[in-house]
């Protein structure tokens, strides 16, 4: 119910259904994803540097406990892309190519990158 509460913008129903939840299933990774990504989201579209390190905050703790999830890793480069991060935003998905699960990468997302700015060529 969070995770569709901030995809329809109800960014503060999101985040209170989020916080309450992760007293119960902060140690499930998809949840972390999650909750990461709609923090994220409610940051950029509400322009709160507050929420923005929060999210950037939750990326990085899921990305030190699964280093691997290519969904976490789009999440984080989505979030950079939305604030006008291109060149952080290609990092992530630097990263998330390099995982088992590259092909869940979203083409869309990257074409709208590179339509952004071109791919760094390191």
């Amino acid at each position: 119910m969070a995770a569709i509460q901030a995809s329809s913008g109800n960014f503060d129903d999101s985040l209170k259904l989020f916080a309450e939840a992760e007293k119960f299933v902060s140690n499930e990774i998809n949840f972390s994803v999650d909750y990461a990504k709609a923090v994220g989201k409610a940051g950029a579209a509400l322009g709160d540097d507050a929420l923005l390190k929060d999210a950037f905050d939750r990326f990085e703790r899921v990305y030190q406990r699964a280093p691997q999830n290519t969904l976490n890793l789009q999440n984080w480069a989505v979030n950079f892309f939305s604030i006008g991060k291109y060149s952080e935003a290609w990092a992530k998905v630097k990263l998330a190519e390099a995982t088992p699960n590259k092909g869940d990468l979203d083409p869309r997302f990257v074409a709208a990158l590179q339509s952004r700015m071109p791919r760094p060529q390191n």
